[in-house]
């Protein structure tokens, strides 16, 4: 199938523009206890990762959204570059530095993915929520891509659906292959590691969320969107997750995602 970047980039202006932001570029149809549970995860496992200060570290957030990630890396002081195909997504991540007074530690740039070249080697690269709405080419160009801007001793994050989770095999096994702007795929670590190692380049699981998974399901079969007990179920699930091992037997098979950080093999 021919993708049509101008009709992707419409899309994504059009999402952010009908929905609240968390849901416009996480999961849509999820009740928003769900997303703020997964948001939260994403940003703590990452964050409690790294491990130096950010202080004048250069920082390339790829498919940057709206910036919330992006936000909280240059609120640390690290000198962030923002790219997205939505020029709507990049205004809101303009309009949100303003407000935090934040200017000048971020640029933007509206970019396809796999077509990106900045004059720049980056500290830390995020590549969080992009890799499964792309096509396997422009997957691997995308990646690729990011390789070729982190420093020798830098590290680049990404986030793995986990093809190996029964939920989203069964989501995508019904999965329509209809295009009107947004496509998603069952993207695995085997692709991610397969990818790696043909560029020399090492992986590590740092978190991972079956406990959020479960949940996630469980909302789906019992048609369950909102309610104090669904809150509160999201914090234990998001808890339980922060303080379990990142790759273990439950993870390999119940987490929908896993984050991982990938590094140059010295």
């Amino acid at each position: 199938m021919k993708i049509d970047n101008n009709k992707t980039s419409q899309y994504w202006d059009n999402r952010i523009q009908s929905t609240e932001p968390l849901s416009a570029v996480l999961t849509l149809d999820a009740p928003a206890c769900l997303n703020e549970a997964y948001d939260k995860w994403e940003r703590y496992s990452l964050f409690s990762s790294i491990k130096s200060s950010l202080k004048n570290k250069k920082v390339l957030d790829v498919g940057a959204g709206y910036g919330r990630v992006s936000l909280e890396f240059a609120q640390q002081s690290a000198i962030v570059s923002s790219i997205d195909i939505s020029q709507k997504m990049l205004n809101l991540l303009k309009q949100n530095a303003e407000i935090l007074t934040l200017n000048n530690n971020i640029r933007t740039f509206r970019m396809l993915s796999d077509k990106f070249s900045l004059n720049n080697k980056f500290d830390i690269i995020i590549c969080f929520g992009l890799l499964e709405h792309l096509s396997p080419h422009s997957r691997n160009t995308t990646i690729r891509n990011c390789f070729s801007h982190l420093k020798k001793s830098g590290q680049l994050y990404t986030i793995i659906n986990n093809s190996d989770n029964l939920f989203l095999k069964k989501k995508y096994s019904n999965h329509k292959n209809t295009y009107d702007g947004y496509q998603s795929n069952l993207v695995g670590m085997n692709w991610l590691n397969r990818i790696c190692k043909k560029n020399n380049m090492k992986t590590e699981v740092v978190a991972s969320n079956p406990n959020y998974a479960i949940l996630h399901y469980y909302c789906y079969h019992q048609r369950l969107t909102k309610g104090n007990l669904l809150t509160q179920m999201s914090i234990n699930a998001l808890r339980s997750d922060m303080l379990a091992p990142p790759y273990s037997s439950m993870a390999k098979l119940l987490a929908s995602h896993f984050m991982v950080r990938i590094s140059h093999i010295k």
